[in-house]
């Protein structure tokens, strides 16, 4: 991980865009979190299904378990 955090940017429909990162709590412990870009419906199931994998990827490269 680069400066504490691991991410991806991931395509959904229409051309538009969500990130993925790995961050580190103060405690030091590792959390994954996916940010909806304007437009990204994070309830659409073919867009959940896009998150869901670029989510794994990125916790998997950060050592985290899928």
């Amino acid at each position: 991980m680069v400066g504490g955090a691991s991410r991806s940017r991931s395509s959904c429909r229409a051309g538009r865009s969500a990130r993925v990162a790995v961050r580190r709590r103060a405690d030091g412990e590792l959390f994954s979190q996916v940010i909806g870009g304007r437009g990204v419906d994070l309830s659409d199931p073919e867009a959940a299904r896009a998150l869901d994998a670029a989510e794994a990827r990125v916790r998997s490269a950060a050592g985290l378990p899928a």
